[in-house]
């Protein structure tokens, strides 16, 4: 194979040829079916890589799956990357001998934390204008805030410390498995938590794995992981024993529904910003609403018993996630998982002849 292609993307990777592909398959003896599902691309797309007709028209592999596969096999030692450290100042966490946070600081631990600007304001009880402009300034000023506040804050994002800052997010354990052993990918807040505790950002991880940046926003945005596990109960479409809805209830009704916000709050007479902490607010309150307004609002959207809405909810769920191999190369090159040690099959022995 040419030499390249065994090379790192910052020492001048190139992508290998189908004639390499072929090589490599070869050399392995694995089956297109059972490369393919080690690292969880469609088999059909690894025969396109191997015929020479695609390879003319463009059709190439990633850099993922392919470095994945030479480290697994044990062609190439596993890359390794450090985690860049932070300057994050160690009396923030101090009770005793407390130092005011600045901004810098409070942007270090939402990224950390993986938490949205909205959630990160209703912990602090700031205004979620302010803290967004915060967290999107390069600015670095005294943050003015209570301490017993801050230190509610740091409690509830679990990160009470320098140590507990520094060490790696706690991942789902199914995100850390082989495909083949019960895989699932990490959810968006994951792959933030993740990144953020690399020190590096969006734009160099792509680089550092193949990754369209682009993509990889998307994937660690929750526009991505489009999923509610909320299903509306037969009494709120019920007149007889009808029951106040929760926060969540209302948040699912109005994003499955693609529903004007402001147009909701007018049929449910709620302030605007009532309805938006709904969409935004990770908590779960019932909504003091009249149960006319309700019904209005069921019919407006037309929607006339639970079984219709929780159809449209299970094919309204969708997941856009990381690819598999690349997040398993970010996992193994900064030490979470060991690499997995895939062997060429035994050859059969011929029977002896008697």
């Amino acid at each position: 194979m040419y030499p390249a292609v065994m090379k790192s993307i910052e020492d001048g990777f190139v992508v290998p040829t189908n004639e390499d592909l072929i090589e490599f398959k070869n050399h392995v003896g694995w089956s297109t079916n059972d490369l393919a599902r080690s690292v969880d691309i469609n088999p059909k797309n690894l025969r396109d890589f191997l015929n020479e007709k695609y390879y003319i028209r463009g059709r190439r592999i990633n850099y993922a799956p392919w470095r994945l596969w030479l480290e697994s096999f044990g062609f190439l030692k596993p890359i390794h990357k450090t985690v860049r450290g932070h300057a994050i100042e160690s009396g923030i966490f101090i009770k005793e001998n407390w130092q005011t946070p600045f901004t810098q600081d409070l942007r270090l631990l939402v990224y950390r934390s993986g938490n949205s600007n909205e959630f990160i304001a209703e912990l602090l009880d700031k205004p979620v204008p302010l803290i967004h402009g915060l967290i999107e300034s390069s600015e670095n000023k005294p943050f003015k805030v209570d301490k017993n506040k801050w230190f509610e804050f740091l409690d509830k994002i679990n990160i009470r410390s320098i140590d507990e800052f520094v060490q790696p997010p706690v991942l789902f354990p199914a995100s850390l498995l082989r495909f083949n052993d019960g895989y699932e990918a990490p959810n968006p807040k994951q792959l933030r938590q993740f990144v953020a505790w690399s020190g590096y950002n969006i734009q160099e991880m792509s680089s550092f794995f193949g990754l369209d940046e682009a993509k990889v926003r998307f994937y660690t945005s929750n526009r991505s992981y489009r999923e509610s596990d909320v299903s509306l109960h037969p009494k709120l479409f019920s007149r007889e024993n009808w029951s106040l809805p929760y926060m969540r209830e209302l948040r699912a009704l109005i994003n499955i529904s693609k529903a004007d916000p402001d147009r909701v709050a007018q049929i449910l007479k709620m302030d605007r910003k009532e309805i938006m902490k709904c969409l935004k607010s990770p908590h779960s309150k019932k909504v003091y609403i009249q149960e006319d307004d309700w019904f209005t609002l069921l019919e407006t959207l037309g929607y006339f018993s639970a079984e219709m809405f929780n159809k449209q909810i299970a094919h309204e769920n969708s997941r856009y996630t990381i690819p598999y191999a690349p997040w398993r190369l970010m996992l193994q090159s900064f030490g979470l998982v060991k690499p997995e040690a895939l062997v060429k099959p035994k050859r059969k022995q011929p029977k002896a002849k008697i």
